[in-house]
């Protein structure tokens, strides 16, 4: 798993990243980017609000000492693991500068 030919631990291009989420007259959305047809795209769509206190917390997680350096960047990772309730978990790349891992 730890190879450099392992996607997600080399490049964040083809990944899912959360740019944002809102909370605007009871409607909750997210703001994602990402690439189809060698085009990054910005998409914003409504989301459940227990996924908006989920994704929420994501943006607000600094994991790296310089938290005023550099903006933090989060990508949904590639693997995806089903729950008993047929929703999945998934991890998140945390980015800063050239720091990046898995949480």
């Amino acid at each position: 798993m730890g190879g450099k030919n392992h996607k997600d631990r080399e490049s964040n291009e083809d990944m899912i990243e959360l740019l944002d989420v809102s909370k605007t007259d009871n409607i909750y959305s997210s703001l994602i980017s990402l690439k189809i047809s060698d085009e990054r795209l910005r998409l914003r769509f409504s989301i459940d609000p227990i996924d908006f206190g989920h994704l929420k917390r994501i943006l607000e997680f600094r994991p790296y000492e310089n938290t005023g350096v550099a903006k933090y960047q989060y990508f949904f990772g590639f693997r995806y693991s089903k729950q008993n309730d047929g929703l999945a978990t998934t991890s998140v790349r945390v980015e800063q500068l050239d720091r990046h891992k898995l949480f």
